[in-house]
């Protein structure tokens, strides 16, 4: 029988590119917390009350109920578990809103 050499998989920088801007239209749920969380809040990671926040702003903005968000991770700040990408996604949507509410002056937890 002949053998059959496996195709080489070759990254052109076009690919490459596409790929790194697919990646970066995501926004992790700690990412998120991180960023906004504590400007809304005024909570750093490390302060009492900083999780609920958490999880009381991811629930804003994904529309989730709080037993989904807390089941990502017992640690809520870190996320042990990944959300669906459509979550992430919507991070990210979220986070663009904000900054762009930041921009204009309004408080980025007004809808």
């Amino acid at each position: 029988m002949y053998a059959i050499a496996p195709k080489q998989l070759q990254i052109t920088r076009e690919t490459a590119i596409k790929r790194q801007i697919f990646k970066d239209n995501y926004v992790s749920p700690s990412e998120y917390c991180a960023k906004w969380v504590t400007k809304i809040s005024g909570l750093q990671p490390d302060a009492r009350g900083y999780k609920s926040a958490c999880v009381r702003e991811l629930m804003r903005v994904t529309g989730l109920a709080e037993s989904t968000i807390r089941e990502w991770g017992v640690d809520y700040v870190k996320f042990n578990e990944k959300p669906s990408k459509a979550v992430l996604a919507a991070l990210k949507w979220a986070d663009q809103i904000n900054l762009v509410k930041e921009g204009l002056g309004i408080r980025a937890d007004l809808q």
